[in-house]
């Protein structure tokens, strides 16, 4: 490249640069292509990295890209011991950047009040800047001797940082804990896991031996994902941060464990120069591409605590599912959750709508598909308050032994009695997975009886073995069918949506207009809403 002047070096290197750029974009455009969307792309290559998991890459995944939203979700992922939750989760959240992460293995009660954050005054606004620069006026004051004007400058210096409070900013973070917190942390951050308030303020005193109070103000609500082998049950605080987090398990299908072994076999037994083998460089680099560019689109659509999402199906969501007990509403939280994040990943498919306000503000909304219910449901599966781990025991050991002692009517005898020997058995047999029964009473037996489905009683001629029996049934709203019923429940489906877009149109008529529709193929259509519709 001949360069005669600056200046035309510099339209030459931008020139470069939109040419790189552009070929870029080019290769990105086919590769969604010939692999899909990027959100498609992401899990196929995780499903590479965990083995036989997807439902459960599905849902860490989600839960970390709400984290970009304004309503974060907080996952528990509870397991005994060498089933995966840990290497699934650190999978799924090493294709996030490393500045959103806070990974901590036990984390104490005053931790993420000590985590590094900036000054700010009363007014909540960083004193970064101006302390800077009465720092830098003070110097040049004492250096021009003008002791009068140097104390002044100190004495509104040693004022600012007096009154300052250290605040630790979570929004768009991930909190990530690799074992469960203690029960002191855990009653900590029930506030900040509820979203009760966008800042909390914490008064601990410093650690210099002056025993001075030292504020500090932790600001938003990040996405936390718990990983733990314990069972929670036991945890005197566990019942209030259950109802906090969505509880899933990982698989523990054998084929799995084959599946994940062999692959441990690759990247363990290949040298460095073949891991092109077990490992595919580009699709890694891709999916942490797609992560950044889905991260930047989330926080844009969500801004200024925006809610982007309009679903037409929310009433008849409500009708359809249980409304008869304090736990229904959790359940509703959690699937309407689930099904934001999945409208706003698929943002780019969906049916969109303008609105821009009385004072011209220009606000896009997503609206909610039918196929975003359904895989939302999909990934939710069966929603229990128990790990579904816990739910799969009682479904396929507990109940299958259960149904080998039928009365003549073909029901279950609620007077049969089993064992943990006979359900460790079943198990094995089952899993094909050996067992013992002192690990089947721990993580399966002692939680089913605390959830009340089934009852305990101690064996009278072995004071060492307790009988275990059917007890209340759990109450599992399964889901499969919402997408179903939710058409059933329409007579016509396309005229319902835009009767839906009409009424939110009418309705928000003293707050601007609604201008625009997007089609699910990026069709616009300028809509006048007085004359083609009301």
């Amino acid at each position: 490249m001949k360069i005669n002047s600056t200046s035309n070096f510099v339209d030459d290197a931008m020139d470069l640069v939109s040419k790189v750029s552009a070929n870029a974009h080019e290769k990105t455009i086919q590769k969604i292509k010939e692999d899909g969307r990027p959100i498609e792309q992401i899990e196929k290559f995780l499903d590479t990295r965990i083995k036989n998991d997807p439902i459960l890459v599905r849902q860490i995944l989600r839960v970390c890209f709400s984290a970009y939203t304004n309503n974060p979700i907080n996952l528990g992922v509870l397991a005994p011991t060498s089933e995966g939750k840990t290497y699934a989760t650190v999978q799924v959240t090493n294709l996030f950047p490393t500045k959103d992460m806070i990974t901590v293995a036990r984390l104490s009660p005053t931790a993420l009040i000590h985590q590094n954050g900036v000054l700010i005054d009363e007014n909540g606004d960083e004193i970064g800047e101006r302390s800077e620069k009465l720092f830098f006026d003070i110097m040049k004051a004492r250096k021009g001797k003008d002791k009068e004007l140097s104390r002044e400058l100190e004495a509104e210096y040693q004022e600012l940082k007096a009154n300052a409070k250290n605040m630790v900013d979570l929004t768009h973070k991930i909190l990530l804990f690799l074992d469960n917190p203690n029960p002191a942390t855990y009653e900590m951050l029930k506030p900040l896991l509820s979203h009760d308030k966008h800042e909390l303020l914490y008064k601990t005193t410093t650690g210099d031996g002056s025993l001075r109070v030292k504020e500090t103000i932790l600001r938003g609500w990040p996405a936390a994902i718990v990983c733990s082998a314990k069972n929670e049950a036991k945890n005197e605080v566990w019942p209030e941060i259950q109802s906090r987090f969505f509880i899933t398990s990982p698989n523990t299908d054998v084929k799995k464990y084959k599946a994940a072994n062999k692959l441990t076999a690759d990247i363990m037994g290949v040298p460095t120069w073949a891991a092109h083998i077990h490992t595919n460089s580009k699709d890694r680099e891709y999916s942490k591409f797609f992560v950044a560019k889905l991260k930047e689109y989330i926080i844009t659509l969500c801004q200024d605590d925006n809610n982007p999402i309009y679903n037409p199906y929310r009433q008849k969501i409500v009708e359809l599912l249980p409304n008869t007990q304090g736990i229904d509403m959790r359940h509703f939280a959690r699937i309407n959750a689930f099904c934001n994040i999945e409208t706003i990943l698929h943002a780019k498919e969906n049916m969109k709508i303008e609105f821009i306000t009385n004072q011209g503000i220009r606000h896009v909304s997503v609206i909610t598909s039918l196929e975003n219910i359904d895989k939302s449901t999909e990934f939710l599966g069966v929603i229990s308050t128990l790990a579904p781990d816990k739910v799969n025991f009682f479904q396929k050991v507990v109940k299958e032994l259960l149904m080998e002692n039928l009365d003549s009517y073909g029901n279950v005898k609620l007077q049969v009695k089993l064992t943990s020997r006979q359900l460790a058995d079943k198990y094995a047999e089952k899993f094909d997975k050996p067992t013992t029964p002192k690990k089947i009473v721990e993580n399966y037996l002692e939680p089913l009886v605390d959830e009340g489905m089934l009852e305990s009683e101690p064996n009278p001629d072995n004071k060492k073995q307790n009988f275990y029996s059917l007890g209340a049934d759990l109450t599992i709203h399964n889901l499969s069918d919402l997408k179903s019923t939710i058409i059933e429940s329409i007579d016509n489906h396309p005229l319902f949506i835009w009767l839906g877009i009409a009424k939110l149109g009418r309705l928000s008529r003293q707050n601007g207009k609604l201008t625009k529709i997007f089609d699910k193929d990026g069709t616009l259509n300028f809509i006048d809403f007085n004359k083609k519709i009301l």
